[in-house]
């Protein structure tokens, strides 16, 4: 039973390998978009708090106000490349997948489509890949 687990695990951790590259970036920038959503407020707060005082300086308001738009700037180009470039990581490991189940249909045997229905395999297939496709790519990116 435990191994029959662990062999699935490394099957599903498997996909990975091909695109760990992509993969390591996908989720740096999962990472830095997740901790710029949390300094942004702290940004806020410092201004709130320290420097909108009667004597503080215009300056360093602007100055903070600089760096927030940096941030912001910061975390659209994190998002962007997580919808595209994760997005095309996912549907090339849908693709792996899909090819391997091709493969695996090609060696069953005729009295296996006897009994099932080729469009439901074939919906089957199509269906299955992309919701794990989307847990590749997506699952991930939401634990971090």
């Amino acid at each position: 039973m435990r191994s029959s687990v662990n062999s699935r695990i490394k099957k599903f951790l498997s996909y990975y390998k091909p695109y760990l590259g992509l993969f390591c970036a996908d989720m740096a920038c999962a990472f830095v978009a997740s901790a710029i959503t949390l300094a942004i407020p702290l940004c806020i707060r410092y201004i709130t708090k320290s420097l909108l005082e009667p004597n503080s300086a215009l300056g360093q308001i602007y100055m903070m106000g600089a760096v927030m738009l940096g941030l912001v700037a910061l975390y659209t180009a994190c998002h962007a490349f997580i919808d595209y470039r994760g997005h095309i990581m996912g549907a090339l490991m849908e693709r792996d997948m899909r090819s391997e189940l091709f493969d695996h249909y090609q060696k069953l045997s005729f009295n296996f489509y006897d009994e099932h229905r080729t469009g439901q395999l074939m919906t089957r297939i199509s269906n299955d890949t992309f919701d794990l496709a989307e847990l590749y790519h997506h699952g991930p990116e939401d634990i971090v």
